[in-house]
């Protein structure tokens, strides 16, 4: 994707089954592969649905929003679900907010716009994060086991992280330190990759979401229950629909099968024929396989996951 040459490896640990980057990319390395202008580092504004608007009015606190109009009952659930996707935490007033990896402030704009009057940030990259600085808002640069050194402990009422977790090398030492800057009942709200997923088992080294070397740490749901247990306790779990995972995957797959598909037997030609029609329409329906990917994430089958936890 990016031009940076290297072959990157994922192993599973025997003992404890965690999925991690092995050998880890060297920290100095590191920067390489988040350029200036890396996709998420982009500035824009974030939208919110009027369901999920009406949702954080009635349900999580915000009752300084604007009046909503009334919504049928599967729009409020729609809502409900939309506001834990999107990492939307309960309303705290005068509440002091943090986000880990904050890139050029896009989300802290929203949740100033929705009453977050102190909101800072965390961010690895410099060029975004001076973004985010001249759109006001403090934010720390650098490793966020660095930074988080810079903030005191028991001072945040809430830290949003959206997929973070899985570009850290030791993320269960991150979450530690998190729950130290958090008050008692303090909310950590954070996305990240969950490998228990069908587009996992059925792409394995193909599968979009490696996104090697940027990512280091692949969860099961199993792993990041541990990750909590000790801090936190488990509030609520979403899952997202991204038909992307699926159409890259697919295309990656398309892309790769090339160099595997010269001489083979003709039973295993048959297979790969077939395989690459497959691979073929998963691509050619692209956003179209969402209301698939919304069924799986219904059924808690889906590589993207939120978790809110609360400290304990």
């Amino acid at each position: 994707m990016l031009g940076v040459g290297g072959l990157f490896y994922v192993s599973q640990c025997d003992q404890c089954g965690l999925w991690i980057q092995n050998p880890a990319l060297k920290q100095e390395f590191l920067s390489k592969h988040y350029p200036d202008d890396y996709a998420p580092y982009s500035v824009g504004e974030m939208v919110i649905s009027r369901s999920a608007l009406w949702s954080m009015k009635n349900h999580k606190g915000y009752a300084h929003l604007p009046e909503q109009p009334p919504l049928s009952w599967p729009k409020q659930l729609w809502g409900r679900w939309s506001c834990g996707m999107q990492l939307f935490p309960d309303y705290v007033p005068n509440g002091k907010l943090l986000e880990v990896a904050c890139a050029s402030g896009n989300r802290l704009a929203l949740l100033r716009k929705l009453g977050w009057s102190e909101c800072l940030g965390i961010e690895y990259s410099e060029h975004a994060a001076k973004n985010a600085r001249e759109r006001g808002f403090v934010v720390h640069s650098g490793r966020v086991e660095d930074t988080l050194r810079e903030i005191p402990d028991n001072s945040l009422d809430v830290i949003v992280a959206s997929f973070v977790m899985e570009h850290l090398e030791n993320p269960f030492l991150v979450t530690n330190q998190l729950s130290e800057k958090l008050k008692p009942g303090g909310q950590f709200i954070f996305s990240t990759l969950n490998i228990n997923s069908p587009d996992f088992r059925l792409w394995r080294e193909n599968w979009y979401d490696l996104d090697l070397p940027r990512h280091f740490t692949f969860f099961r749901k199993r792993e990041l229950y541990q990750m909590l247990e000790e801090h936190f306790q488990i509030v609520n779990v979403y899952y997202q629909p991204a038909p992307n995972d699926y159409v890259g995957s697919a295309r990656y797959w398309l892309r790769n099968s090339h160099a595997h598909s010269l001489t083979h037997s003709l039973t295993h030609s048959l297979t790969h024929s077939l395989t690459h029609s497959l691979n073929s329409l998963i691509v050619a329906l692209g956003d179209k396989m969402y209301l698939a990917c919304l069924l799986l994430s219904l059924l808690g089958q889906a590589t993207r996951i939120s978790i809110h936890a609360q400290k304990r």
